[in-house]
């Protein structure tokens, strides 16, 4: 039998293991994790899943960042809906605690990397939503350049075990 202190070093063993593992990452857990953005005109589309006559369907909702990014835009998605929005029925297919590990750009083409978990489970239904949800997102986020998804550093065809094709660029 384990005393509590015992139990006590485990615990802060595994919550100082946990966070040093995701050291240069951004981790977006929960809507409570984003700032407010500053007043500004840049507004953005981000787009979420909700039921409607028992069908899941692609809606929009609007944002207002800063400035009109890429990285922003995909930071909100992976976010989810806020608070009020859930309570309004929106919802999103994205596993929670996707990671954006990185946007990397050149000159007329942008990559957006995300964690694996972007791609694990949830069938077809749900794969396809949420490249839907992604590649929407993109395409009013950054439209005049191409935009590819990477999972773990490596560009996708396909997703799934089911095999299903990402067409790249995913903002096209």
């Amino acid at each position: 039998m384990l005393s509590a202190t015992s139990i006590r070093f485990i615990v802060a063993s595994f919550a100082i293991f946990a966070l040093c593992s995701c050291q240069g990452r951004t981790i977006l857990m929960d809507s409570s994790t984003v700032r407010p953005a500053k007043k500004s005109n840049a507004t953005s589309v981000v787009w979420f899943v909700k039921m409607t006559n028992g069908e899941p369907r692609l809606v929009s909702v609007k944002r207002n960042f800063d400035t009109k990014r890429v990285e922003t835009s995909v930071r909100a998605l992976l976010t989810g809906p806020s608070d009020q929005e859930m309570k309004s029925g929106y919802g999103s297919e994205i596993p929670r605690g996707t990671i954006l590990l990185a946007v990397r750009r050149s000159e007329d083409e942008v990559e957006v990397d995300l964690s694996r978990r972007f791609s694990a489970g949830g069938g077809i239904t749900s794969l396809e939503a949420r490249l839907e949800q992604l590649s929407r997102t993109l395409k009013d986020a950054d439209p005049d350049h191409n935009v590819f998804l990477s999972v773990e550093g490596k560009r996708l065809a396909l997703i799934g075990g089911e095999g299903i094709e990402v067409k790249q660029p995913i903002n096209k």
